[in-house]
Parts: C-alpha cells; structure tokens; sequence
C-alpha cells in the first residue's frame, strides 16, 4: 500500500472532522491523491496547494460549494468526466451523492508559478473533458493513463504515479491558463447562451445536429455564432459535437452490455465503422480491445 498520510498537512479544517478516503503520494511539486470514494461530506476546509479534482466516472455526482474572501458564496453541480479547480485557501466543502472514482491532484504555488508566471487563477472553475482535454491528445492520454496506474497501484512503484501526476498537473495548468487567456481576449456567448446551446447539444447527441440550429438556440444569427461559440469553448461547433459524441460513446462503452453498433447510433455516429475510427483518433492504443469488445451473447 503507498504512504497514506501527507508529509505536510495540506487539508485543515477546525473541527478536524474532515476524513477523505484517498491514497496519497506526496511530492514537492504535485501531491497525488485517489480513490474509489464512498458517499461522503467533507465539511468546509481549505488546501494550501492549488486542486484539481478528476471525475473519471461517468455516473458520478457530486456538489461542492465555495466562500470567497469577501463572504459571497457559490454552489455548483459537479458530475462525470469533469474536471474542477480549486484555488489554494479557499474554504470549500463537497458532498459526494454516490461512490466515485476520482484522482486529485494538489499543486504548490512554486510550480504553478514556473508553468504559467502570467496566471491570475482564483474562484472554483468546473470544466467537462471535452472542453480542455478532447483536443489535446496528450492530456487526454496522460488523464487515461493515470486512471489505470491509480486501479493498479497496489502493483506499481509509487515512482509511476508520481512522474505521471507531475506530467498531468503541468498539462492541466497549461490548458488552464490557455483557456482562461482565450476567454479573457474574446468575446463569447454569455454563460446562459452557452449552456442552452450545450445542453441542447447533450439532448439531442443521437441526431444530426446543425449549426444554424444551435445559432437559432442561442437567440442569435449563424454568422456571429461560430465565432462567438469558438471564444467561449476553444472549439468550431462541428468538433466540439464530435468531442460530445466521442464523449458519450465512451461512457456507454464504460457501462457495458450495448453492442457497438448500438453504442454508434446512441451517440449519433453514421455506423459502427465512424465510431471506430473517432475512437480510434481520440484515445488510440489506451482504448484497448477488451473495452471495446461485443457483450457476450446469452
């Protein structure tokens, strides 16, 4: 088993009734912490280390809510396959609805400083995969990787998860900022416009879906939408509806018992051989065979 507690105390709560369930390896840089994590309330406390918190389950629900430092409070829905960030020492609980598999990562302030001198990071910021991982196969790869490392980590040498957890922290922090800076110098949709447009999308992900459709969800013309939707998310409307199919194809993937070729019209693919393909192009040699393999016939 890997060493279990922190070599610094990195999570305070006053009450020191905050427990968490992770396996922990600790590092100057980035500490690694993961689990197969009950239901469960962490009561308010603060990090002294900048958190990302990686849902690697698609059925996983959670809820987090933060208070900044001058007494306004935020509450928001965390769900699978998202990717949250907490600054350092903001007071933040989370409850957990349901058991979730999920790797935590907790970055000093030195190595965030050599990644992105530039950044000014605060608040809590929720992220779906496919918003900062989908096009930047490595991250996606590095995220892969570290979610098998972490199921077999009773048979690694900590050495693996460490060197992996440092790699990982440095992408996110980079694609992190990346969006942050794309955000800041563009004009997008407004928060609302965004999140009828994506939940339009995540309805209707088995159909064919069409741009001037997406621009008419968001009350506004098909010549502004493009632009506007790049500089909220970081993708054109056609790749990132193809990163929401890939994105559910790999979900029911996960849950088993649909034959591909159901798995491909669910997730509004032409046929089980465009599936393949997109898989293939997205994940590569970590989509291995057994994942992807028919259900057994009864």
């Amino acid at each position: 088993m890997l060493n279990q507690p922190h070599e610094k105390h990195h999570l305070h709560s006053q009450s020191n009734k905050v427990h968490d369930h992770l396996v922990r390896i600790n590092d100057e840089s980035v500490d690694i912490g993961y689990a197969m994590h009950p239901a469960h309330y962490w009561e308010e406390h603060v990090h002294d280390r900048h958190q990302f918190i990686l849902m690697l389950d698609t059925c996983s629900e959670a809820e987090i809510a933060w208070r900044m430092a001058d007494g306004s409070r935020g509450k928001q829905r965390l769900s699978g396959q998202q990717v949250c960030f907490i600054e350092k020492d903001l007071p933040h609980s989370l409850r957990w609805d349901a058991p979730a598999s999920l790797v935590c990562l907790y970055i000093s302030e030195a190595f965030v400083a050599q990644i992105s001198p530039n950044r000014s990071w605060n608040d809590v910021v929720i992220h779906h995969w496919s918003e900062l991982l989908a096009c930047d196969l490595l991250t996606m790869s590095l995220v892969l990787l570290m979610a098998e490392l972490c199921c077999q980590h009773d048979r690694l040498h900590p050495l693996h998860i460490r060197v992996a957890g440092i790699f990982l922290g440095a992408q996110l922090i980079r694609i992190r900022s990346r969006a942050k800076a794309r955000l800041q110098e563009s004009e997008g949709l407004q928060n609302a416009q965004l999140k009828r447009v994506q939940d339009w999308i995540n309805e209707h992900i088995s159909e064919r879906i069409e741009v001037r459709e997406l621009a008419r969800v968001a009350g506004i013309s098909r010549s502004y939408f493009g632009r506007k939707f790049k500089a909220s998310t970081g993708y054109q409307p056609r790749r990132y509806i193809l990163i929401q199919r890939v994105h559910c194809a790999l979900g029911l993937l996960q849950r088993g018992g649909l034959r591909m070729s159901e798995i491909a019209h669910l997730a509004g693919f032409a046929d089980q051989s465009h599936l393949s393909r997109n898989l293939r192009a997205f994940y590569g040699r970590l989509l291995s065979k057994k994942n992807v393999r028919e259900p057994a016939k009864a």
